[in-house]
């Protein structure tokens, strides 16, 4: 079936960052169309649909009615690239349409309709991102166009550091062979200092050391195809100072990668958590929360599975003296067990995308005594967890969207929930 004919209109926008039409075929059935670049409230015709079955994905042919809120992208790139989604709407309207989805998603999977308003904390336009990964091929390196292996020869990214700007011209200056660096993540501190990772597909790097070491970078360093880690230059880790704190982590440590959102976050919860005496964090990382929150507790248990990051998070707790922190490395699963005698005044949880299983959350909710803080980056694995603790004995008692990642379809969420 063809649309290039058929006037569509545009009635949201979802997590996908796609806007949803509804596309009326012969025999009376309608099917869903999921449109790239489609604003609310648009009527467009389409071209190259992809017949998924259930639901057809297009992109638009031509703008009948075009939304107030329609911009030209500023980004060379964002037809190309598959980084941002929304620099063709108004930077203002995207507060409105993240808003839309997060309620969307909450009523679809976990049937809330929250009631109260949903807090929403801006961020800058451009220029936020402290970490890129760039893909390489043949000598240069650059960003995967949209749900491709293609890589697109990136001069600079306009929502990157101009640090990661100016180390990604200089290393495509350099131009290693790609049989030799499949990969490169670049990272900004908040003490300005940069690290390099360069990710290789050769065993032995002796010879190419000096090659790497004309980076201009405060630390690079080199992973091999059989897993080796190895410091080109620098210390192998970067610094942050978030309130007054500092916080060593490495290239495999999670990091937000917005600090001013993230610091928004630190400040919100700060402004919320109770004084109590015991706080659970699970998913910790190098212990960010576990010890910017230690004063309000007597005691704190940090939870986390990898290795590095709870290598990193001994070390915070250390240097910043914290001493009522228990740090247990632990993988967080449905195998995943509490002390039956343990009770937390509070708990904050913040998973990876995937979010967290039905019995993780039974097992571990059992233990809150009053107030479970889940911060996730998927507002699709939020919600239907946020299902599962309402059927737990949780009501919502506040949500805030941080706008982790300006220009895309993505964005952080803050949820209190109350026993």
């Amino acid at each position: 079936m063809t649309t290039s004919e058929k006037q569509i209109y545009i009635e949201k926008i979802l997590n996908n960052g796609m806007g949803l039409a509804r596309l009326e075929e012969t025999d009376g059935r309608k099917r869903v169309l999921f449109v790239k670049g489609g604003i609310p409230g648009e009527i467009v015709t389409c071209k190259q649909e992809t017949d998924k079955k259930t639901y057809f994905v297009a992109e638009i042919d031509k703008l009948i009615l075009s939304s107030p809120y329609r911009k030209t992208p500023d980004c060379p790139y964002f037809t190309s690239c598959g980084g941002c989604d929304f620099q063709h709407i108004d930077f203002g309207r995207q507060m409105a349409i993240k808003k839309d989805i997060l309620s969307d998603l909450l009523m679809k999977n976990a049937k809330i309709a929250f009631d109260k308003d949903i807090s929403y904390f801006p961020s800058i336009e451009f220029k936020y991102r402290n970490k890129i990964s760039l893909t390489g091929e043949k000598s240069f390196f650059g960003l995967l166009a949209e749900g491709t292996n293609r890589v697109v020869k990136t001069e600079k990214c306009m929502i990157a550091d101009d640090r990661i700007n100016s180390l990604i011209a200089q290393i495509n200056s350099l131009k290693f062979p790609s049989e030799i660096v499949k990969k490169i993540q670049i990272r900004v501190s908040s003490l300005l200092k940069t690290m390099v990772v360069l990710y290789t597909e050769i065993g032995s790097s002796a010879e190419y050391i000096p090659l790497f070491s004309l980076i201009n970078a405060d630390t690079v360093i080199l992973l091999t195809k059989d897993g080796r880690s190895e410091i080109v230059k620098g210390s192998g880790y970067l610094t942050d100072i978030i309130e007054g704190l500092s916080f060593k982590y490495s290239h495999s440590n999670f990091m937000q990668v917005n600090r001013t959102s993230a610091e928004m976050i630190y400040d919100y919860l700060k402004n919320r958590i109770k004084v109590g005496k015991r706080l659970l964090d699970v998913y910790s990382g190098v212990g960010l929360h576990a010890i910017l929150f230690s004063h309000l507790f007597k005691t704190v248990y940090s939870i986390e599975g990898s290795a590095s990051s709870v290598y990193y998070q001994r070390i915070n707790a250390k240097e910043n003296k914290i001493n009522n922190l228990k740090i247990i490395k632990s993988m967080i699963n449905d195998s995943f067990k509490i002390d039956s005698d343990l009770k937390f005044d509070t708990l904050i949880s913040d998973p990876p995308r995937e979010g967290m299983s039905q019995l993780l959350l039974k097992n571990i909710s059992e233990h809150v005594k009053e107030t479970f803080i889940y911060i996730s980056c998927n507002p699709a694995t939020l919600s239907r967890d946020a299902g599962v603790l309402l059927k737990s004995g949780f009501k919502i008692d506040e949500i805030a969207i941080f706008d982790m990642f300006p220009q895309t379809r993505h964005f952080e969420t803050v949820v209190f929930f109350k026993k």
